[in-house]
């Protein structure tokens, strides 16, 4: 399902792929005038929480401010 996106909503929207090789994310903050964040790091096969770390460490944008 899509849903619609307000970049001036104020909230922080996230996507995440996990592959077999590579996680993709794509972040966009609202906060921020809808500022868009991407990254690809390769996927942990072993525990797949920690590419998708590594993919949000790798936006450059603070982790702090995530809520998951």
């Amino acid at each position: 399902m899509i849903e619609k996106f307000s970049a001036s909503a104020g909230s922080v929207v996230a996507g995440i792929d996990v592959g077999g090789t590579f996680t993709d994310l794509l972040l966009i903050d609202g906060k921020a005038g809808g500022k868009v964040h991407i990254a690809k790091t390769p996927t942990t096969v072993e525990n797949q929480a920690f590419g998708v770390v590594a993919a949000l460490g790798a936006t450059g944008f603070p982790i702090d401010c995530i809520d998951l």
